[in-house]
């Protein structure tokens, strides 16, 4: 009574003796009662602590991880919500160790909350390179992971750092789904698919972007319907096994139109070989997946009653052309409008501007190029520096050019009159690269080359 009641010793009789046994108790009362004030503060604390700094664990499944951050983040964010938009949204859990997480949480915010159409984001802090934090976001039992790459050290470094994550991830013996690592120097994917115990596709972005670039300047128009396609806004590609396709050859389900609201276009063999447009004779064997050009995962499927080749052939060609399709009047007549792909003769190529990848991009230019093609590359990287670069990108490794040739000249791509004496008006494409040879700011490599784009349509 006396500890729970402090002041109950004010009515005690007995004598000095016992209020002073009641005072004593009292003051015991109160050193008690702080002692549990001050322990049930500091679990308050450390629990408010543990969700705002996302230490604490998340019970989830079937949601996306997201293992690190960069300026892809968003965007990422962006493209999966959209995706998740037929079902319902989803949860996106990013798990980071780079930045604080006040910073964090704001990049993973959407700055208008209906762009994440319904999918939930949630941030928490710890090395993707453990197995512990690796357990936080509940890694095992998502659908999907991807590993982001760090563009803050050196490509070498960063796809090290991504076969860390994925030896942690190994340290699971099993995952729910499958793994998507950024890997920045295509040398090193094997070695990514190397110390994967687990389903793994490596993404090289760099290599990637420069192989679009080139073959969009090969062939005008390709960059929106790349656009179109890449991107879950409209009809995108989509893979899926059908149990009931099996026997059946590709050719047929293409002329019957099997596939209502799909297009298809190519399969997934059980190896992983990927065959597109494949031949007449070729059948669909037990789990091959069908390549598909479709609005969403949930709007196609297989027909109750596929239709005859010559109904399909009467819907694909009864349809009229709408007055757009017709409408040619702004259409680009000029031998570049054409595009580059087929033609034999031998075709000139500007690069404006340096990319660490720019050796890659010369080797596949130079696979699809004609004979006796030329390529010039204008920067201010010095042509010493142009080479060791090369070198390090696996340049050695590879035979010489047999269909381009290579010249460098070391001049500003943001210099009018050093523009001018460029050979802009005579190339058949010019390509203007986000130039790394000064500052690694994307805002700043940006801004050279819109002034390069800027510059160079003005001279032509």
């Amino acid at each position: 009574l006396l500890v729970a009641a402090p002041a109950a010793h004010a009515s005690i009789e007995g004598g000095a003796a016992a209020i002073f046994v009641g005072w004593v108790m009292t003051c015991l009362g109160l050193v008690i009662f702080g002692f549990i004030v001050s322990v049930t503060q500091d679990m308050m604390s450390s629990k408010v602590d543990s969700l705002r700094f996302g230490n604490s664990r998340i019970i989830e499944h079937h949601h996306t991880v997201v293992l690190g951050s960069s300026e892809a983040l968003r965007p990422l964010i962006s493209q999966l919500a959209l995706a998740n938009e037929s079902e319902g949204g989803g949860t996106v859990v990013v798990l980071s160790d780079k930045m604080p997480m006040d910073e964090l949480m704001r990049i993973v915010e959407l700055p208008d909350e209906r762009d994440l159409r319904g999918t939930e984001t949630v941030v928490r802090h710890g090395s993707p390179l453990q197995a512990e934090s690796l357990l936080k976001v509940s890694a095992p039992t998502a659908k999907s992971i991807v590993i982001l790459a760090d563009l803050d050290i050196s490509a070498d470094e960063s796809d090290a750092k991504v076969m860390r994550t994925v030896v942690a991830l190994s340290a699971f013996p099993k995952l729910a789904g499958h793994i998507v690592a950024e890997v920045r120097d295509v040398d090193n994917v094997e070695n990514v698919r190397l110390v994967a115990r687990h389903p793994i596709e490596c993404v090289v972005a760099n290599d990637t972007i420069g192989r679009m670039m080139i073959n969009c300047a090969r062939q005008p128009a390709l960059a929106s319907v790349l656009e179109s396609l890449l991107g879950f806004e409209g009809d995108e590609f989509y893979l899926r096994a059908w149990p009931e396709l099996v026997g059946r050859s590709f050719h047929s389900i293409f002329l019957e139109d099997t596939l209502a609201g799909a297009v298809p276009i190519g399969l997934r063999k059980r190896n992983g070989r990927i065959l597109l447009i494949p031949g007449a004779d070729e059948i669909i064997d037990d789990h091959d997946e069908v390549i598909v050009i479709a609005e969403d995962d949930n709007t196609y499927g297989p027909r109750a009653t596929p239709l005859g080749p010559s109904a399909t052939a009467g819907t694909r060609s009864g349809a009229k052309p709408s007055e757009e399709d017709n409408d040619d009047s702004e259409e680009d007549h000029s031998p570049r409008g054409h595009g580059l792909v087929g033609a034999d003769r031998p075709q000139h190529y500007l690069f404006l501007g340096w990319r660490n990848d720019v050796a890659d991009m010369v080797a596949y230019l130079d696979e699809i190029a004609p004979h006796s093609s030329t390529l010039t590359i204008a920067a201010q990287l010095p042509l010493d520096e142009r080479e060791v670069q090369m070198m390090a990108d696996g340049r050695h490794r590879r035979a010489g050019l047999k269909n381009l040739t290579l010249s460098h000249i070391v001049e500003s791509v943001v210099s009018r009159h050093a523009l001018e004496t460029l050979p802009l008006l005579h190339c058949d494409a010019i390509l203007i690269l986000s130039d790394q040879g000064h500052s690694g700011d994307p805002t700043h490599a940006d801004s050279l080359a819109l002034a390069a784009l800027m510059l160079t349509r003005d001279i032509q």
